[in-house]
């Protein structure tokens, strides 16, 4: 590709075609902030409250992964610092909310840390682990006892809301191929 015979016209031309292969719209940033914003906003307006601007903190784990994001327990509690009034009042303003998401939207980043969401192989396998015989099925009560005692453990509440959006109600089980594809899911 690259030689040390090369000519300046021939380096010159090469440069060229680099340069147009990886052209980037002066717009490019701009437009992304309106998407983000856009986002943002219409997340936000599914909780908001009677036109307030306003959302009840206990919403804002649903929002933040509306956009797309993963964030563990413990960086949902710290984003809620971070946007709460002061003193705490248990409701979240739009414009903090909407500044802190733009600058994590943009960055794909909270405090260092990664927010994206995981995609669906890398789902696939965390599922598989819990699936030595490669059923494709887990036990949802197995499964919860898994969510209360290990890792980033979770609250009653977020239990609750994936068994019942996972688990099939007459047998317990959650065939966890069907989910690993929405939790990948924009």
């Amino acid at each position: 590709f690259f030689s040390a015979k090369m000519s300046k016209n021939d380096s010159a031309e090469l440069v060229k075609q680099i340069e147009d292969l990886a052209y980037i719209p002066r717009d490019r940033e701009a437009r992304r902030l309106k998407k983000a914003k856009s986002s943002i906003s219409q997340a936000f307006a599914l909780f908001e409250r009677d036109g307030s601007r306003t959302c009840d903190v206990r919403e804002m784990g649903t929002i933040v992964r509306a956009l797309g994001l993963n964030p563990t327990e413990s960086q949902l509690i710290a984003m809620v610092e971070e946007v709460e009034d002061i003193p705490p009042t248990g409701y979240i303003q739009y414009e903090k909310f909407e500044a802190l998401m733009v600058k994590i939207l943009l960055s794909g980043e909270f405090k260092g840390v990664c927010m994206a969401r995981d995609t669906e192989d890398l789902i696939m396998q965390a599922f598989e682990v819990l699936d030595p015989n490669k059923t494709g099925v887990l036990d949802a009560e197995t499964l919860k006892e898994m969510m209360v005692n290990m890792g980033e453990r979770f609250g009653p509440e977020e239990i609750n809301e994936f068994l019942n959006a996972a688990s099939d109600p007459e047998t317990g089980e959650i065939r966890y191929e069907d989910y690993a594809i929405l939790l990948a899911t924009d």
